[in-house]
């Protein structure tokens, strides 16, 4: 290789990871995920794999991105920065999660249903409340 120039393999990378952050750009994290997974296959390079997960969190497939996350950590060999990065979009899909899970659950409850008016009832109920003491002290006097 002649000094000054790029390898055939490092203008590949460089050509996945442009396409991948043109995609990020555009709004198409889909494209963008596919070429930094690519990018990530054929040179092994962190910054590919972070961005793919970074696009899966974009993409809320909030699973894959904890995964890609976990994997990056425990990989190890970070520098701080990257680090510290990867811990904090760890923390942002583990958020998101917890977010669409509580959505999701409260999107199964009803909407509690009107309460009749009650201005008319408090005579039966008057009413029933008299008759059920009533009863009650008949009872008590029993025992």
């Amino acid at each position: 290789s002649t000094p000054g120039r790029r390898s055939d393999q490092d203008s590949k990378w460089m050509n996945l990871m442009a396409e991948g952050h043109a995609a990020n750009r555009a709004g198409d994290f889909a494209q963008a995920r596919d070429c930094f997974t690519k990018c990530y296959g054929a040179t092994q390079r962190v910054e590919a794999r972070v961005s793919a997960a970074n696009m899966a969190l974009k993409l809320e497939d909030f699973d894959t991105a904890l995964r890609e996350y976990n994997s990056i950590l425990a990989a190890g060999d970070l520098s701080t920065k990257v680090g510290t990065l990867v811990r904090s979009k760890w923390e942002e899909a583990m958020a998101a999660k917890r977010n669409r899970a509580r959505e999701t659950s409260l999107a199964g409850v009803a909407e509690p249903a009107m309460a009749p008016p009650v201005e008319c009832e408090v005579a039966d109920v008057a009413q029933g409340l008299s008759i059920f003491f009533q009863h009650l002290l008949d009872w008590v006097q029993d025992v």
